[in-house]
Formats: structure tokens, sequence, C-alpha cells
């Protein structure tokens, strides 16, 4: 996020987003294999995002607009995660030191078959699920970073626990859905991980939490803070989420024009969060029944502050192929907020739907 000072628990903190490359989640992503930010298309002669033929003096793939070059970057400063049917970035970006943002994914159930995606006709009972987690450390709060990295880690761990936990199948009429819970369980799995992550005593980690259930035919998202879940599909681009911010909640109250949610003092001072100070961890949660294909995207504020509604993401989405890979999708989206400036830390992960 914005650089700022961090004000009281009052107010919550304020999440400037610094990144160190060692903060997307190492159990998920090798950060010395895939990093479009250094690749050499001289020697290449092949995008890394998307595989089209790129020129020794490109700097950028025309195709999905994934950097080519390394001027200025170093190894690590970008980790990838390829997982198929889903995929995520987080980059350090253009103006801070280091990233402060965590992520991780798991695709849980039957594998499918070899190829860059699953077909639409696997039936659906055979189709695996997909869950992910996007935490953005709020810079001024000392151990943020390490934080957002083992929370995303260890909730992302107990959703795919949960998902490939057999269960009954719930009573029609009433009850709550076992997604919601699931996801209000790992926040506060991520809350202790948060916690047990401070090292120091001048430690004070606050870190953002979004969320995602994705199984054959149902999605749920929980959050805290403004790290924003999406879904884009031929029915529409949705903004799933709300953001905990102080203008947000202005806005919602009646105090704001919602136009301001993004720009008045407060726009990204954050009113729920993990970590230290917290006066409760409990995510606010949304599920709803998936009816054809899409993309859900989940993403820390490093990318949404240059494409917010939910319009303009699937504008940029659409300049690549319609069949483009989840990764080359996640790559193309974090090339957008680079070439937009990348005055943030920048995490995307992208889940396909069939």
């Amino acid at each position: 996020m914005n650089a700022g000072q961090r004000p009281g628990p009052a107010s919550g903190p304020r999440d400037p987003g610094l990144a160190d490359p060692g903060t997307a989640d190492p159990g998920t992503a090798d950060p010395g294999t895939a990093d479009p930010g250094t690749a050499d298309p001289g020697t290449a002669g092949r995008c890394p995002g998307c595989a089209a033929p790129v020129l020794p003096d490109d700097r950028f793939c025309e195709r999905c607009g994934v950097a080519l070059t390394a001027a200025g970057r170093e190894p690590g400063d970008r980790i990838d995660v390829d997982l198929t049917i889903a995929a995520g970035v987080s980059d350090r970006g253009l103006v801070h030191r280091s990233n402060e943002d965590g992520f991780a994914l798991a695709v849980v159930g039957p594998p499918g078959p070899a190829g860059p995606a699953y077909p639409a006709d696997l039936p659906g009972p055979a189709r695996p699920a997909v869950v992910a987690v996007v935490c953005d450390g709020v810079s001024t709060a000392p151990g943020s970073g390490p934080a957002a990295v083992a929370a995303a880690r260890d909730a992302t761990a107990f959703l795919a626990d949960a998902v490939g936990t057999p269960r009954s199948p719930e009573p029609t009429g009433g009850g709550v859905p076992w997604e919601n819970a699931a996801l209000r369980a790992a926040a506060a799995a991520a809350q202790r991980s948060a916690v047990a992550s401070i090292t120091s005593p001048d430690d004070a980690p606050a870190c953002t939490f979004v969320a995602a259930i994705v199984t054959a035919d149902r999605l749920a998202v929980g959050w805290l803070g403004d790290s924003r879940a999406y879904l884009l599909g031929p029915r529409g681009a949705h903004l799933l989420t709300e953001d905990d911010t102080l203008a947000a909640e202005a806005v919602r109250a009646g105090l704001l024009p919602a136009e301001l949610a993004e720009t008045a003092p407060g726009a990204h001072t954050i009113t729920h969060w993990i970590g230290t100070g917290s006066g409760s961890a409990v995510p606010r949660v949304v599920s709803l029944p998936l009816t054809g294909p899409g993309r859900v995207v989940l993403c820390s504020d490093g990318l949404w502050n240059y494409a917010s509604a939910a319009t303009a993401l699937a504008g940029h989405v659409g300049r690549l192929p319609a069949d483009a890979p989840a990764a080359a999708v996640a790559h193309h989206l974090a090339s957008v907020a680079l070439a937009a400036g990348g005055a943030d830390n920048i995490t995307v992960v992208v889940i396909d739907i069939f």
C-alpha cells in the first residue's frame, strides 16, 4: 500500500506495502526458477509468461505484456507459482526496496491431464478444487513481511486440508456452508501464525487477508483489510470484496461520496487486519454458485491501485487470448501495474473456472 504513518489501534494500521521477494510463499515457489523480470529473450527466444516468440531487443511480450528486461532488478525480486489451473505472481515493484506481500495457493483433488489447461468437459466431481490466500504486510508495522508469508502459507495449508476432508452432504434450508466456516477458521490460523512470527520485541506485524475456495460448482471468499477478490467471466466482471478502510467505512456510513473511497484520507488505513492489535480477525465471507467459465483474481492493492473497477481489470485480461493460461494472466496483470509505475508491491493470484 501507499506509504504513510501507522496510526493508533483505534484507526488501524496504514499499509504502505514494502516487499521482500522472499515474502511471497517460499513453501510453494522456487524464486530461482521462474522470474519473468529477469528473463533473457536474447537466449530464451520465448516469453516466460505465455511462450510467445520474442526478439532480443523486446522489452515486453507483445502477446501478454510480461516484462522481458532485467534492468535494475535483482534475482528474487519476483516470485512465480504456476499450478496450471491457478497461478500467482508477487513482484517487489519499481519503488520499494523489499516486498512485504505473501501469497500461497494449492490444488486439491484428483490431478488433471497434462497440458496448459484442464479441459472444460472434465466431469465436475473430477475437477480439482483450488485454495489461495494473499496477505499484504503493513510496512510501517515491523515484522509484517514475515507475518504475511506465514499467514498466507498456514491459512492455505488449513484450507487445503479442509477441502480434502470428506464430509456429509449439507442439509438443505439452513446452516453455515462449510466453505464459510473454513475461511473463518483459516483466518484464525493466519492470525496465530502472524503473531507467532514475531522475533523481536519491536515487532508488531499487521497484514491484510483475502482467501478463496474454488470448487467445481462454488466460490467462497473471505477477507480482512483491502486486498481484493474479483470474479471475471462471460456474465460480467464483479468485485466480490469491500475494503476494510477508514474511507470505505465512511462511504458505507454515508459520510463520504462513493467516488472518494479510494482517494480520501484514510483510503489505505485498514480497519480490520491479521496480526497484533487486531480487535477481531474474523473475516467477512461471501459465497456463490459457479455456473460457467471464468477467472477468480485475488490481489493486493499494488495491482488494483491501477485497475480498481472490475470492468477495468477485465479489460486488461481481455487483451490476452481467451485461452491464455492462468500464469500468463497473472504475469500480464503484474506487468500492467509495473507499466503504470509499480509504486507498490504487486501480488496477483489467478484461478481458472471451467
